[in-house]
Parts: structure tokens; sequence; C-alpha cells
């Protein structure tokens, strides 16, 4: 848990040094990257997508954040997974195979001309 302290410290200073956040709210936005990180139990294998969009789901279900509250939540975990991290987290799309074409004129088995 110590690396994640320092981790978030450094994430601090990137953020006031980047001029990510207004001026005094980077504490905030490490509270609550600390919080995303402490329902992951600290798990680096368990920052990724599907975990970072249970925590936004959470705290939108949570009556008692409001939603500028939810979208400075979602900006700071974004933040600290693309931006700090460096973890993309675009779905990969799925490769696509030929797809197998039942039109004979397609296949080319009878001449257009």
């Amino acid at each position: 848990m110590d690396t994640y302290c320092a981790k978030l410290m450094e994430y601090e200073k990137y953020l006031i040094a980047n001029s990510l956040v207004p001026n005094g709210k980077a504490g905030y936005y490490v509270n609550w990257v600390d919080k995303f990180l402490h329902g992951i139990n600290y798990r680096e294998e368990g920052v990724n997508q599907s975990s970072f969009i249970s925590f936004v789901n959470l705290m939108q279900k949570d009556k008692r954040y409001a939603d500028w509250l939810v979208r400075q939540v979602e900006n700071a975990v974004k933040m600290y997974i693309g931006n700090f991290l460096k973890i993309n987290m675009n779905p990969k799309a799925p490769t696509k195979s030929p797809v197998e074409t039942k039109d004979p004129i397609q296949k080319g088995m009878f001449p257009l001309n």
C-alpha cells in the first residue's frame, strides 16, 4: 500500500504540474482515485475498463453524490488510468474474418457483362 501512497502523491504532482485541475482541487482527484483503488484492493491487475465502469456506476447510483461530483470522480479516475498510468481503456475492436457470401455474382461465378 505504501507504493500506492507514493504513486498517489506522484499523481497529485502530475495534476498540478500539467494544470489538469483547477487550483486547490488536486487533492479531491487524488481522494477519488484512492477510493477507486481501495475498491479493487489496490491490485494493479484490477485497474481496467471493467473496474472503472463498475466504480463510476456505483457512484452514480449513490444518491449522496451530485451529478457534477460523479463527473469529477469519472474524470479523476480516467486521468489516473489513461494519462498518468498510460493504460489504454478503449475496448479492442473485434477482428473481422472474411464473410462468405452466398451471392453467386459477388463470388465471381457469373460474369456481369
